[in-house]
């Protein structure tokens, strides 16, 4: 109030994660009209945060505190109405419950396994929020007293973090921290599981608002929490995560990535009811949607699972050539790619207490279409299953392995040794489909590094597919003998032939030919006969050539000014020596830019020597 004293003509504006309207407190009334927001549920859709799911967990409290007034009442039916609320609310309050050592010592159990099953799988770490530090104390040692049972051969490490004084009981003191021991303590714990096993910090009050650890991904809850510092708790486990790791399998290095699809809250106090209040006080339009309940996330990975099993219906699921056929067109195989990741994700979320056995084999079913699809479409990959979930990538992986999945859809490329053994499975439609793509990706990788002699085998392939069009045994032979012929040596045979000696030399000859040409047979000019042709057209090559080794500088391909003073060279030489062969001055200025580009695949290194 001062402030607006001071200031009566200012206009005052206000900034706030948590808009309030109620009877006695209002960000409106107090800052005026909303100006902008952006709610939680839009920041959950643009990426900048993940979606929180919330889960009840043995909220048992009210029941204890119901047949506890029974027995209250029962045992002190001699004191009066007075002296039992008294006695209450000294030794009987609803804390007193929630710090009962038989209660935590359950409870810490609980937390263990649900935090190996679920976020210690996907490489996560758990925050436990305790109603006293007389709490925090036993949570820890009952976490302690547990950890062989739930985490026999590789335990993981909890610590407490909450502020102490010397007055303090010794058993709470035991665990008070400096402030350069709670920094080392939360540096630790934003490691990955992989290089730091601190996975469980316990707290009272410490770190629910204005901490982010974007490795953690689960709240466990056994404290009341109201109104604002509600929401700004849950808010911990909204930070989006997504970074590579390493590991090792079989001895060897492998990196992976770390994805973070859901927030996790799950509520050992029975915060429900204050979750509800808390929404009260807020506008719901700017606050947005804070959580969505397990039942809530069940429902959506049905809707997906429907989605992704409706593109297959009326086809038999037995029949992998009928399967395949839904998704040849490009578009299908990207919407089935998008709704199975969905579904994947969902069921990750869910597992492995929360989904049911129909809806994991459902996944089974579409994990070995997918396969399918990657060896008949996308040979030269391999199965990337990664992004599914450490739990569901658990499931799928198993069920590839037991359907011999894995020895038959090792990424082929075409010009493996093997090519042949490893394209040979199913029917002459499998076969010829994944020849077909396999034969695409090697065009197209080619491509860049000679787009005239790959566009002319591009053009022959999609003949051939035109001509043999339903006829699958045709076509595979077909396929089979173009990667003989034109895939395996025949860019090495065509060079050879003309008598170069190396690739990259062929690449320019095709080009200067192929543009020179374009230009004769548009003009209706008839050029030189036979091999006076190309006589004229390899002089020309090995001119060019000469002039990149000549100009040639460490790095051109990457320096824009190199790169122009090589163009400027060879476009000197081409309007200089065979301006009477090309014809026209736009034209010499095309090829030059397109034999630059050559240039920079081809020679970026210095791979010669002038002799």
């Amino acid at each position: 109030m001062n402030m607006r004293k001071a200031l009566p003509n200012a206009t005052f504006i206000g900034f706030t994660g948590t808009p309030i309207e109620k009877d006695d407190k209002s960000t409106y009334r107090t800052f005026g009209q909303l100006i902008d927001s952006y709610t939680i549920s839009q920041a959950v859709r643009d990426g900048n945060t993940v979606a929180i799911v919330y889960e009840g967990r043995r909220q048992d409290l009210h029941i204890i505190q119901d047949q506890l007034d029974d027995d209250f009442n029962a045992y002190f039916t001699h004191k009066s109405e007075d002296e039992k609320e008294a006695i209450k609310i000294k030794y009987f309050n609803k804390i007193s419950l929630a710090e009962a050592d038989d209660r935590i010592s359950d409870i810490a159990k609980d937390l263990l396994i649900h935090y190996r099953d679920n976020s210690y799988k996907l490489g996560f770490k758990a925050q436990v929020v305790c109603v006293s530090r007389h709490a925090c104390v036993k949570y820890y040692h009952a976490l302690a007293e547990h950890m062989a049972e739930v985490f026999p051969d590789n335990p993981i490490e909890s610590k407490n973090i909450y502020s102490a004084d010397n007055n303090d009981e010794p058993y709470i003191k035991e665990h008070r921290t400096s402030k350069s021991e709670q920094d080392t303590i939360l540096s630790r714990f934003k490691r990955e599981i992989e290089k730091d096993r601190l996975c469980i910090i316990i707290v009272k009050d410490m770190l629910l608002t204005g901490f982010d650890a974007k490795i953690e991904d689960v709240m466990y809850l056994d404290r009341p929490l109201k109104e604002h510092t509600l929401l700004q708790a849950i808010a911990r486990v909204n930070r989006t995560y997504d970074k590579s790791y390493k590991v090792v399998e079989d001895g060897k290095e492998v990196e992976k990535t770390r994805t973070k699809a859901y927030g996790r809250v799950v509520d050992y106090f029975g915060i429900t009811r204050h979750l509800e209040e808390a929404l009260e006080i807020f506008d719901h339009d700017d606050v947005g949607e804070p959580m969505e309940d397990i039942k809530s996330l069940f429902r959506k990975m049905l809707d997906y699972k429907e989605a992704v099993m409706r593109i297959f219906t009326g086809v038999d699921q037995k029949d992998l050539d009928a399967l395949m056929n839904v998704l040849k067109p490009e578009n299908k195989r990207a919407e089935f790619e998008m709704a199975y990741k969905r579904f994947a994700v969902a069921v990750n979320a869910l597992m492995p207490t929360h989904v049911r056995q129909e809806d994991l084999n459902d996944l089974k079913w579409l994990s070995y279409i997918r396969a399918g699809a990657k060896a008949r479409f996308e040979p030269e990959d391999t199965i990337d299953i990664s992004d599914c979930g450490e739990k569901a990538k658990e499931l799928i992986s198993e069920h590839l392995k037991s359907e011999g999945v894995y020895q038959w859809i090792e990424p082929i490329m075409l010009f493996d040794k093997d090519f042949k053994n490893k394209v040979n499975h199913g029917s002459d439609e499998a076969i010829a489909s994944t020849m077909e793509h396999a034969i695409k990706h090697a065009i197209n990788i080619k491509m860049k590094e000679n787009p005239v002699h790959y566009q002319s085998l591009l053009e022959r392939l999609l003949k051939i597919l035109e001509e043999t069009n339903m006829n699958w045994e045709d076509r595979r032979k077909q396929l089979e003998e173009f990667v003989e012929r034109e895939m395996s040596h025949g860019e090495e045979d065509l060079a050879s032939k003309l008598g170069f000696d190396e690739k990259r030399q062929l690449a320019i000859f095709e080009m200067i030919k192929a543009e020179v040409e374009s230009k004769k047979v548009a003009e209706g000019v008839t050029f030189y006969a036979g091999d006076d042709e190309n006589t004229v057209f390899k002089n020309m090559t090995y001119a060019v050539i000469e002039t990149i080794k000549n100009s040639w500088v460490r790095g051109f391909s990457q320096n824009p000014t190199r790169s122009n003073e090589m163009e400027q060279e060879i476009h000197s030489l081409l309007l200089s020596e065979y301006y009477d062969d090309i014809g026209d001055y736009d034209k010499i200025t095309q090829l030059t830019a397109k034999i630059i580009e050559l240039a920079k695949i081809h020679y970026h290194t210095k791979d010669w020597s002038h002799a």
